[in-house]
């Protein structure tokens, strides 16, 4: 079987536990950025079943290893014999497809196994975000022993942020940093009309890694209408969310959307917001995956100070450090809002799309193949 369009392409072999259906991140855009220049193969790493594979387009082949057992991952050596398990399919599976050059981009910072394949003319890590950090304490030391291993084994590491390269560069000196981008058009500015209720947006993934009590806040109050944009973290997150917020009906909650669809959505808010708590998590990743899509839509953000991003010009976005700030920075920002700032903003994000990410990664793997 042809599995791509253009069977002389390099080909570059995606490694993530994400499956490909879910809500597009930083690993699905990346892929299709990707596919503009070379094949793809996207392994859906720790999945139920046989291995199985389908064609997504031209140049993007999604392939399941398969195997998977729940609870097979909770002790050394059957996790280690699944990781290898998984490599043995991954490699067969590619050499069905070509014997061109390939090209290894593995987002599972603790997959070591598969950095020793020898199928690679490159190997690269993408560490985007402190996975560490989010290990139980006792696992901690362990983890990051892993990741320093399979930090040394890769010729490149990729990183969202300046701050997550500082635990890793003492082990490799290749490091580049790629922050997230969006896929939004660009819109004419759309300046709130600054009447009561504010309407504040969060978008993305929900978790317990956000400032709950500042949320619980403007819950309390009829000046404010908030909605959450985007799937939970997990079902215990759904179930502490829906209870308690189940009585307010000045929230709302909308399931995931993408591309213009969410941008058209998003457009309806007044301010957008990114009240991120003191976790370990929180303090590596300085830009978050929904910074360049908030901009994108010409509207103001209220976050955390503890959210480390770029120098950015002023009304672009408003600190805050406790609830009550919280709630005095979104009515600053609404009342300071205008058609300029709208205009910056949305400017600023078009700087930052997909598209430009896409081609400082390809630049990047082109020059170290040919080197």
């Amino acid at each position: 079987m042809r599995f791509f369009k253009n069977t002389e392409k390099c080909l570059v072999v995606i490694s993530a536990i994400t499956k490909w259906c879910e809500p597009p991140r930083m690993r699905h855009y990346i892929a299709q950025e990707l596919s503009k220049n070379y094949n793809v193969l996207f392994c859906e790493l720790n999945q139920k079943g046989v291995s199985k594979y389908y064609r997504h387009s031209d140049s993007i082949v999604v392939f399941s290893p398969g195997g998977y057992i729940s609870g097979i991952r909770r002790f050394s050596l059957t996790d280690k014999i699944f990781d290898h398990f998984q490599v043995l399919k991954i490699n067969s599976f590619v050499r069905k497809i070509t014997s061109k050059k390939v090209v290894l981009l593995n987002f599972r910072y603790d997959f070591e196994k598969i950095m020793s394949s020898t199928l690679f003319q490159q190997t690269y890590l993408f560490l985007n975000d402190d996975f560490i950090s989010m290990e139980k304490k006792k696992d901690q030391p362990k983890k990051r022993e892993i990741l320093v291993n399979v930090v040394k084994k890769a010729n490149r590491v990729f990183v969202s942020g300046p701050l997550l390269s500082s635990d890793i560069d003492n082990f490799n000196k290749n490091i580049s940093v790629i922050y997230s981008g969006h896929d939004f058009k660009r819109i004419q500015p759309n300046v709130s009309s600054k009447k009561e209720p504010i309407k504040v947006c969060f978008m993305g993934y929900l978790h317990f890694r956000i400032e709950f009590n500042w949320i619980k806040s403007l819950a309390k109050s009829n000046f404010f209408e908030i909605s959450f944009i985007g799937p939970f973290e997990s079902p215990e997150t759904e179930k502490y969310f829906s209870n308690y917020f189940s009585n307010f009906n000045n929230v709302f909650f909308f399931p995931p959307k993408t591309g213009r669809d969410l941008q058209k959505f998003m457009m309806d808010y007044d301010v957008f917001i990114m009240p991120y708590s003191k976790h370990d998590v929180n303090s590596k990743c300085s830009v978050p995956a929904k910074f360049f899509q908030y901009l994108a839509c010409g509207k103001p953000i209220v976050s955390s100070t503890n959210v480390d991003l770029p120098v950015l010009p002023n009304k672009f976005v408003y600190k805050a450090r406790n609830s009550t700030e919280f709630i005095k920075m979104i009515r600053l920002a609404v009342k300071e809002d205008d058609q300029r700032s709208s205009l910056k903003r949305i400017d600023y994000s078009m700087k930052n799309t997909w598209s430009i990410r896409g081609n400082e990664i390809r630049k990047i793997i082109a020059n170290d193949i040919d080197r």
